[in-house]
């Protein structure tokens, strides 16, 4: 007869320790329950059901489906060029840190390294870990400009320390046996490291250095988006996030250029003031920041601060768009600085709310005001050229109906170079055989081959051809390829009379820009010439109010043997001449509140008028039976025409 097992109890766990238990998970429901309503969790179910995201989803999908508009429209090859400079990035930036982590890692591990030097180099890791790669990403393009190289040193810095307090806890982790057999051949502490602690951590390293590699593909396209490379960069001069997220949108893609526009938008974003009246402003590289007290000159820390700040108010910016009170404005960085004065003086004057002023370029600024006549767009399109007839036509698809064109004044491009460079004496042929993807030679249109300046021009210097210049979107771009590439283009007589017979062809094979001279340097043009003092033989292509702010720093090209001045670019004998613009909705003159008196404003004799404030910012002022006649426009509201092209 067999007898049954006894039946054993589980174990009980003390009191006490249950009772740790429930006061830990107690306090994180707790925790939870609070934080529910701040971090706004209840909003989840508009992820779902919210028209935004819809019209975000369509949107982001669009650029994918053949035939699609937004398809047809996109620059495949330079997406795929930049997505791969993004992993190249990637690649070096990992590479580099992993150099820096292997002896600090092996410097930090407590099992092989006294006390006395583990402990400090774990601090500083500790350290390098807390600074965003963000902000060291800001660091070093102040230090080495714009481009991939600073995101590149940014993510070696960032990775180096996560990577080398793994590595070290790696280290920590070994079998000792290994380490005292290779020790007991009477092997010294290198051959230790080499033969009894590398072999036992290697699959781990490896494994963490491919993960952060991954993490780095990440990580290089968000340090795009403030101008270290990559397909950031695209993104940033390519805007396509919803109403609600551009007024923070206009601050990252300014490159640190935060107005009074974003305050007036949302006073509570930290740094401006209560209703817009005295806001902060914070402004790239050359500018200055003001709040209510001491400016701040123009030096690197200071610099860096204000694009902290750009940073912090990107952050809490995100839900700045309502039903509109304001007037919003958008467009061009050449614009930018004149219709932003025009907000300020208008705002002080009538005690009215501060009319948002966004840097988008002018192609992204058009674009966004041609997507509707309500609230969620612009009222107002800066231009440093006038709208093009596929514009045009797109803002009448949308509802965008009565246009006034508002001629405000002139521009000139320079092309500008640092102080120390030696002279340029540059034709418009020269520009074309520098800076076009293709170049005539022995006839015919072929593949750039010009590495120097030397190579194209009689008395032109040796030094190599690189040149910074706005993005795309940007107006002055568009001026730039116009009146200097396409109009050098033209002095061939076989380029001129294929213009002649087929302009459209003409403009698809001298138009577009070779991509390993000239680099997009986003619509920032005081980085442009932050540039230029540190990246000795290059040059820059900016508008002429940057270059007069900038006269003790960088110097500027004669064109054609006109050098650009106020009475050059006004009488248009300086070949890289341009008219400024501004575009209004008529439909918006009532129901926007303050747009008339803004507008009235922007025209008067006080402010672009001869003499008038816009000058003293260094905006050209149109001839005064001009300024007249514009103004009787205004007046009136007489619509533009059709564009011819």
């Amino acid at each position: 007869m067999t007898q049954d097992a006894p039946t054993l109890a589980p174990p009980v766990r003390p009191l006490s320790a249950r009772a740790f238990d429930i006061l830990i998970w107690g306090g994180v429901a707790i925790l939870l329950i609070i934080s529910f309503g701040p971090a706004e969790i209840f909003k989840f179910p508009q992820l779902f059901g919210s028209e935004g995201m819809q019209q975000f989803v369509a949107g982001f999908f669009s650029p994918f489906t053949p035939g699609h508009e937004n398809f047809l429209k996109a620059d495949w090859a330079l997406y795929i060029r930049k997505m791969w400079e993004t992993i190249q990035m990637a690649l070096w930036g990992t590479f580099l840190a992993i150099l820096v982590a292997i002896p600090l890692g092996l410097l930090g591990a407590a099992n092989i390294t006294p006390a006395w030097i583990q402990q400090p180099v774990r601090r500083v890791l500790d350290l390098v870990r807390s600074i965003p790669d963000l902000v060291v990403a800001l660091i070093f393009i102040t230090a080495v400009g714009l481009g991939p190289f600073a995101g590149v040193m940014a993510m070696m810095f960032n990775t180096g320390g996560v990577l080398a307090k793994l590595f070290a806890e790696a280290v920590e982790s070994i079998d000792k046996g290994p380490v005292e057999g290779v020790r007991a051949t009477g092997a010294g502490k290198l051959a230790e490291i080499v033969w009894g602690v590398i072999p036992q951590v290697a699959p781990l390293w490896v494994g963490y250095a491919l993960y952060r590699f991954e993490s780095n593909s990440r990580s290089a396209t968000v340090l795009g988006l403030i101008g270290a490379g990559g397909i950031g960069q695209v993104l940033l001069i390519r805007p396509t996030a919803s109403p609600m997220t551009r007024p923070a949108a206009s601050c990252w893609s300014s490159s640190w250029r935060c107005r009074a526009s974003t305050c007036s938008a949302r006073p509570s974003v930290p740094g401006c003031s209560d209703g817009g009246a005295n806001p902060a402003r914070v402004v790239g590289l050359s500018h200055k920041l003001r709040k209510d007290g001491p400016i701040l000159e123009d030096r690197p820390m200071k610099r860096l601060l204000a694009s902290a700040i750009a940073v912090i108010t990107l952050a809490s910016a995100g839900t700045a768009w309502a039903a509109r009170d304001y007037v919003w404005a958008a467009g061009s960085s050449t614009v930018f600085p004149y219709t932003t004065r025009v907000a300020e003086t208008y705002a002080r004057k009538t005690g009215s709310r501060t009319p948002k002023v966004e840097s988008l370029g002018t192609g992204g600024g058009i674009k966004l005001f041609c997507g509707g006549a309500g609230d969620a767009f612009p009222d107002i399109a800066n231009a440093s050229r006038p709208m093009k007839k596929s514009e045009y036509e797109a803002c009448q698809k949308n509802g965008v109906t009565d246009i006034l064109e508002i001629k405000v004044g002139y521009d000139g491009i320079v092309v500008a170079m640092d102080k120390r460079a030696p002279d340029f004496n540059l034709k418009l042929e020269h520009l074309f055989l520098a800076l076009s993807s293709e170049t005539l030679r022995q006839g015919r249109l072929q593949k750039n081959p010009y590495l120097n300046w030397s190579q194209i021009g009689a008395g032109l210097p040796p030094s190599k051809i690189l040149v910074y210049g706005p993005p795309p979107t940007s107006g002055t771009r568009d001026a730039f390829l116009e009146l200097g590439i396409e109009a050098g283009a033209a002095r061939f007589d076989l380029l001129n009379s294929m213009k002649k017979d087929d302009e459209k062809a003409f403009k698809g094979r001298v138009s577009p820009l070779r991509s390993d001279r000239w680099i997009d340097a986003g619509e920032n043009d005081n980085a442009i010439v932050q540039t230029l003092t540190r990246t000795p033989g290059s040059a820059g292509v900016f508008g002429y109010f940057f270059y007069e702010e900038n006269m003790d720093k960088v110097k500027v090209a004669s064109i054609d043997g006109v050098k650009p001045t106020f009475e050059t670019i006004a009488s248009g004998q300086y070949p890289l001449s341009r008219s400024l613009y501004v575009y209004v909705k008529k439909s918006r003159l009532d129901l926007t509140p303050g747009l008339r008196g803004f507008v009235k404003e922007f025209t008067s004799d006080s402010a672009s008028g001869r003499g008038g404030y816009l000058q003293d910012r260094g905006m050209i002022p149109l001839p005064p039976a001009m300024h007249e006649a514009v103004k009787a426009m205004v007046k009136t509201g007489t619509p533009m025409a059709v564009p011819a092209k």
